[in-house]
Protein backbone atom coordinates (compact mmCIF):
# COMPACT_ATOMS: atom_id res chain seq x y z
CA UNK A 1 0.00 0.00 0.00
CA UNK A 2 2.60 2.57 0.69
CA UNK A 3 4.58 1.75 -2.36
CA UNK A 4 1.25 2.51 -4.64
CA UNK A 5 0.55 5.56 -2.36
CA UNK A 6 4.21 6.93 -3.25
CA UNK A 7 4.09 6.17 -6.84
CA UNK A 8 0.13 7.78 -7.36
CA UNK A 9 -0.26 11.18 -7.98
CA UNK A 10 -3.80 11.42 -8.19
CA UNK A 11 -5.44 9.93 -5.04
CA UNK A 12 -8.69 10.15 -3.51
CA UNK A 13 -9.14 9.33 0.19
CA UNK A 14 -12.25 8.68 2.21
CA UNK A 15 -12.30 9.10 5.91
CA UNK A 16 -15.10 7.88 8.03
CA UNK A 17 -15.68 10.03 11.15
CA UNK A 18 -17.75 8.44 14.17
CA UNK A 19 -15.28 5.31 15.27
CA UNK A 20 -12.71 5.62 13.04
CA UNK A 21 -11.35 9.02 13.36
CA UNK A 22 -12.46 9.70 16.27
CA UNK A 23 -13.61 7.35 19.64
CA UNK A 24 -17.11 6.45 19.98
CA UNK A 25 -17.79 7.97 23.14
CA UNK A 26 -21.22 7.60 25.89
CA UNK A 27 -22.23 11.16 25.03
CA UNK A 28 -21.88 11.99 21.21
CA UNK A 29 -21.33 15.50 22.18
CA UNK A 30 -17.65 14.76 23.61
CA UNK A 31 -16.71 12.81 20.31
CA UNK A 32 -15.19 15.73 18.44
CA UNK A 33 -11.98 16.15 16.47
CA UNK A 34 -8.54 17.29 18.10
CA UNK A 35 -5.81 18.80 17.76
CA UNK A 36 -4.03 15.91 16.79
CA UNK A 37 -7.07 14.47 13.88
CA UNK A 38 -6.59 18.30 12.74
CA UNK A 39 -2.71 17.65 12.12
CA UNK A 40 -3.17 14.13 10.04
CA UNK A 41 -6.31 16.12 8.05
CA UNK A 42 -3.80 19.27 7.06
CA UNK A 43 -0.91 16.71 6.46
CA UNK A 44 -3.20 15.01 3.94
CA UNK A 45 -4.28 18.43 2.35
CA UNK A 46 -0.72 19.56 2.30
CA UNK A 47 -0.27 17.11 -0.31
CA UNK A 48 -1.83 18.55 -3.59
CA UNK A 49 -1.75 14.71 -4.65
CA UNK A 50 -4.42 14.05 -2.49
CA UNK A 51 -8.29 14.88 -2.11
CA UNK A 52 -9.51 14.29 0.83
CA UNK A 53 -13.26 13.36 1.85
CA UNK A 54 -14.94 13.01 5.30
CA UNK A 55 -17.85 10.68 5.81
CA UNK A 56 -20.06 11.27 8.14
CA UNK A 57 -23.42 10.34 9.96
CA UNK A 58 -23.43 13.41 11.60
CA UNK A 59 -25.49 16.66 11.29
CA UNK A 60 -23.88 18.81 9.04
CA UNK A 61 -23.99 21.59 11.30
CA UNK A 62 -21.30 20.04 13.30
CA UNK A 63 -19.04 19.05 10.75
CA UNK A 64 -19.40 22.96 9.25
CA UNK A 65 -18.41 24.55 12.53
CA UNK A 66 -15.15 21.76 12.99
CA UNK A 67 -14.05 21.24 9.37
CA UNK A 68 -15.02 24.70 7.47
CA UNK A 69 -11.77 25.64 7.62
CA UNK A 70 -10.19 22.18 6.31
CA UNK A 71 -8.90 21.82 2.66
CA UNK A 72 -11.73 18.36 2.71
CA UNK A 73 -15.03 17.51 0.89
CA UNK A 74 -18.12 16.92 3.65
CA UNK A 75 -20.41 13.97 3.20
CA UNK A 76 -22.88 14.69 6.41
CA UNK A 77 -25.77 12.78 7.74
CA UNK A 78 -24.66 9.20 5.84
CA UNK A 79 -24.97 11.46 2.43
CA UNK A 80 -27.86 13.11 2.95
CA UNK A 81 -25.85 16.67 2.80
CA UNK A 82 -22.55 17.24 1.11
CA UNK A 83 -20.03 20.19 0.44
CA UNK A 84 -16.97 20.34 -1.62
CA UNK A 85 -14.43 22.29 -0.03
CA UNK A 86 -14.64 25.05 -2.30
CA UNK A 87 -18.69 25.02 -2.15
CA UNK A 88 -21.77 25.53 -0.33
CA UNK A 89 -23.88 22.35 1.48
CA UNK A 90 -26.14 20.63 -0.81
CA UNK A 91 -28.85 17.94 0.09
CA UNK A 92 -29.65 14.86 -1.99
CA UNK A 93 -32.80 15.75 -3.75
CA UNK A 94 -35.98 14.45 -2.98
CA UNK A 95 -35.65 13.82 0.91
CA UNK A 96 -38.37 14.25 2.95
CA UNK A 97 -38.94 14.17 6.38
CA UNK A 98 -42.71 14.23 6.72
CA UNK A 99 -42.26 10.32 8.00
CA UNK A 100 -40.70 11.43 11.80
CA UNK A 101 -44.55 12.23 13.01
CA UNK A 102 -45.38 8.67 12.59
CA UNK A 103 -42.34 7.19 13.68
CA UNK A 104 -40.84 9.44 16.35
CA UNK A 105 -44.02 8.38 18.68
CA UNK A 106 -42.65 4.44 18.58
CA UNK A 107 -38.82 5.59 18.96
CA UNK A 108 -39.81 7.96 22.53
CA UNK A 109 -42.15 4.92 23.49
CA UNK A 110 -38.79 2.69 23.07
CA UNK A 111 -37.03 5.59 24.72
CA UNK A 112 -39.03 6.06 27.86
CA UNK A 113 -38.78 2.26 28.24
CA UNK A 114 -35.20 2.22 28.58
CA UNK A 115 -33.15 4.70 31.08
CA UNK A 116 -30.21 6.12 29.43
CA UNK A 117 -31.28 5.59 25.69
CA UNK A 118 -31.61 9.38 23.58
CA UNK A 119 -33.18 10.19 20.66
CA UNK A 120 -31.05 12.44 18.48
CA UNK A 121 -33.49 14.03 15.56
CA UNK A 122 -30.93 14.93 12.09
CA UNK A 123 -32.14 16.86 9.08
CA UNK A 124 -34.11 13.56 7.21
CA UNK A 125 -33.34 11.04 10.08
CA UNK A 126 -34.39 10.14 13.98
CA UNK A 127 -31.67 8.20 15.47
CA UNK A 128 -31.79 6.15 18.45
CA UNK A 129 -29.22 5.86 21.01
CA UNK A 130 -28.37 2.62 23.99
CA UNK A 131 -24.79 3.47 24.66
CA UNK A 132 -25.28 4.39 28.08
CA UNK A 133 -28.36 1.70 28.71
CA UNK A 134 -27.71 -1.49 31.07
CA UNK A 135 -26.38 -3.71 29.03
CA UNK A 136 -28.70 -6.28 28.42
CA UNK A 137 -31.22 -4.02 28.21
CA UNK A 138 -30.18 -2.38 25.43
CA UNK A 139 -29.85 -4.83 22.73
CA UNK A 140 -33.40 -6.14 23.88
CA UNK A 141 -34.89 -2.82 23.74
CA UNK A 142 -32.90 -2.24 20.24
CA UNK A 143 -33.90 -5.76 18.93
CA UNK A 144 -38.00 -4.68 19.91
CA UNK A 145 -37.59 -1.18 18.41
CA UNK A 146 -36.03 -2.41 15.02
CA UNK A 147 -38.64 -4.93 14.72
CA UNK A 148 -40.86 -2.46 15.53
CA UNK A 149 -39.59 -0.31 12.98
CA UNK A 150 -39.19 -2.27 9.90
CA UNK A 151 -42.91 -3.13 9.93
CA UNK A 152 -43.69 0.69 9.73
CA UNK A 153 -41.21 1.73 7.37
CA UNK A 154 -41.64 -1.01 4.27
CA UNK A 155 -44.09 0.77 2.67
CA UNK A 156 -42.51 4.35 3.22
CA UNK A 157 -38.99 3.84 1.24
CA UNK A 158 -37.09 4.23 4.50
CA UNK A 159 -34.26 2.29 6.08
CA UNK A 160 -34.40 0.93 9.20
CA UNK A 161 -29.80 0.88 10.14
CA UNK A 162 -28.31 -0.70 12.73
CA UNK A 163 -25.26 1.13 14.48
CA UNK A 164 -23.18 0.93 16.75
CA UNK A 165 -25.41 1.12 20.10
CA UNK A 166 -27.73 3.07 17.33
CA UNK A 167 -30.75 2.65 15.61
CA UNK A 168 -31.20 4.98 12.24
CA UNK A 169 -34.20 5.60 9.88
Amino acid sequence: IINRYVKTHKRVIFLDYDGTLVDFKSNIEQATPDEDLYKILAQLTDDPANHVVLISGRKHENLQEWFSDSNIDLIAEHGAWQKTKAGEWYQLPGLTDKWKKELQPIMELATDRTPGSFIEEKSFSLVWHYRKVEPGLGELRANELMNTLRYYTVEKGLQVLPGDKVIEV
